[in-house]
């Protein structure tokens, strides 16, 4: 009759705690999860819920504790592992993220969200052809749209273009049907801010492909259809960056004059890209306008003082205008600090898409 009680009065607890949990009060929620383990010290289900409600409440030590808990009463259940490897890797703890996310595919070696996760700490630390094998088998258990589109972006890391292709052209017809399902949800009166929020997350991977699409296209030499890409995710939203930005390589392909105008706007909308500036300097390079070019560079520096490109380009610049003795000066003291500055192939591979500043680099060396 006592445990009766006992179990009964825990459960009653837990399901108060759950209710709290829904209403975002997590600290309240992980002291009726305290109260019931006290009646039930061996229950790792709510171990395993006090600490997401802890992790919620911003204390992540108790979680990892709790987990810990858990998983010395549960050894066997992989979401246990799951959950404590995404907790790591939000604390960026990579390698302990990835042992929890192995052990959880030994023990569930089907579960296509342990080896997506495991992906996402490869890709945080540099192990791109790891991160590539795991995305691979998540995708053979569960073929979803993102999980392509993820691949194809680190193949177009490791320089696959062909292969991102091929994975671009599976996700995107999956992820317009998404974004329009999502949209229409959005435009009911019901359940609003949780359709919003699907739509968002569901636009924004879906406007991704198609800039990746895009830019694939574009340096393959299919003009038209990286153009058609473009404008179909402008049309979504108009104030997406990537857009302009593949718009203007399109147009400086093309030979049009409006790529100057692009890289502007795509610089407007999100000034924090590196990437957009080093694009409109190298066109200046192009076109022999050095001091236009240089204006680019100490735009960027403004925005981001510590990024070590605005510099480079700066000295590059000083270089092309006649300022030859300064600038090399400049470099081999911007080189004592960054070593790659006196590596031929360092140079080539850090201004590897941008040949015509590339060039005048090199002769700094």
């Amino acid at each position: 009759m006592v445990n009766w009680y006992r179990n009964r009065r825990a459960q009653k607890l837990l399901e108060q705690a759950m209710n709290a949990a829904q209403k975002g009060q997590y600290a309240e929620a992980a002291h009726l999860a305290s109260a019931a383990l006290v009646l039930q010290p061996k229950n790792a289900e709510a171990y395993q819920q006090r600490a997401m409600w802890y992790h919620l409440a911003g204390q992540d030590d108790k979680a990892l504790t709790d987990y810990e808990q858990a998983i010395q009463i549960s050894p066997n259940n992989a979401a246990l592992y799951l959950e404590r490897g995404n907790l790591k890797r939000q604390q960026g703890d990579h390698e302990g993220a990835i042992a929890d996310y192995s052990q959880a595919i030994r023990l569930d070696p089907n579960s296509p969200e342990a080896y997506h996760a495991r992906y996402e700490s490869h890709l945080a630390i540099d192990q791109l052809d790891k991160a590539i094998e795991d995305l691979s088998k998540a995708i053979q258990l569960a073929p979803r749209a993102e999980y392509f589109r993820q691949r194809a972006e680190l193949y177009l890391l490791t320089g696959k273009r062909r292969q991102a292709l091929a994975d671009l052209e599976r996700a995107v017809p999956s992820l317009e049907s998404a974004y329009l399902q999502a949209r229409a949800a959005a435009s009911q009166q019901a359940d609003t801010a949780r359709n919003q929020d699907l739509l968002a997350l569901v636009k924004e991977a879906y406007l991704a492909a198609l800039v990746q699409r895009a830019a694939i296209r574009q340096q393959e030499g299919d003009l038209p259809d990286a153009l058609a890409d473009v404008q179909a995710a402008l049309t979504i939203d108009a104030d997406y960056a990537p857009a302009y930005n593949i718009r203007a390589k399109i147009s400086q392909q093309n030979g049009d004059s409006g790529a100057v105008q692009d890289f502007l706007q795509a610089i407007k909308l999100d000034p924090s890209q590196a990437a957009y500036y080093l694009n409109l300097a190298d066109l200046y390079f192009l076109a022999g306008a050095y001091q236009q070019a240089r204006n680019v560079f100490e735009a960027l520096q403004k925005q981001i003082s510590d990024d070590p490109i605005a510099q480079m380009g700066m000295i590059i610049c000083d270089y092309a205008l006649g300022k030859r003795r300064e600038a090399k000066a400049s470099w081999q003291t911007l080189a004592e600090q960054d070593a790659r500055l006196l590596n031929r192939e360092q140079i080539q591979a850090i201004f590897s898409n941008h040949p015509n500043i590339a060039q005048v680099a090199l002769k700094l060396i």
